[in-house]
């Protein structure tokens, strides 16, 4: 038996780190996204199979840290991975979802986004709608102006429907959450 710190490799009990589990998994309840798929029960078992997979690929002869050390930076990696994925990545120019935005600029799906905003128009304010409408139906002058200068998007729109930029911003956050809901 390999000995490190006083511990032998076969004597890595899950009752000596569950304190450390249990706290990574509080400290990953904190950080996802709200409302979350996972509770703490969830949490906690994600850390259990991770003492598990640290306790079985753990070599002390190969390794300068300790297990726990180890256990630790396991913990850590898997609960970041966990939390980061619990968030959709954002567009930081448009402020949608990738996924969101080719629905909205494929011109393929023009027409089932047209028919989902006839179905659910009496979710969106006129202000919201027009927004999308012309997103949807931007007249090519306009698409030409703004091919080689991603970040004018916003101006231009703002431009055209003369709204600031402030308003602008609640209104993509409104449209965001109510297109979710509907596609």
């Amino acid at each position: 038996m390999i000995e490190r710190d006083g511990v032998q490799e076969s004597q890595i009990r899950f009752e000596d780190y569950e304190s450390t589990i249990q706290d990574y998994a509080r400290v990953a309840l904190r950080k996802v996204k709200q409302p979350s798929i996972y509770d703490f029960e969830d949490l906690y078992q994600e850390g259990y199979s991770v003492f598990l997979c640290a306790r079985n690929y753990y070599k002390p002869e190969k390794s300068k840290a300790t297990f726990k050390t180890y256990l630790v930076s396991a913990l850590r990696n898997h609960f970041c991975d966990l939390v980061q994925k619990t968030y959709k990545r954002i567009d930081t120019r448009t402020g949608f979802e990738p996924s969101l935005l080719a629905l909205i600029h494929s011109s393929n799906n023009t027409e089932s986004i047209t028919t989902i905003l006839v179905q659910h128009k009496e979710n969106f304010s006129d202000i919201e709608f027009k927004y999308i409408t012309f997103l949807l139906n931007m007249p090519k002058e306009i698409q030409d102006e703004i091919k080689h200068c991603i970040g004018k998007r916003r101006q231009v729109i703002r431009r055209e429907l003369q709204i600031a930029p402030y308003v602008e911003t609640q209104i993509r956050k409104s449209i965001r959450t109510k297109l979710t809901v509907c596609i």
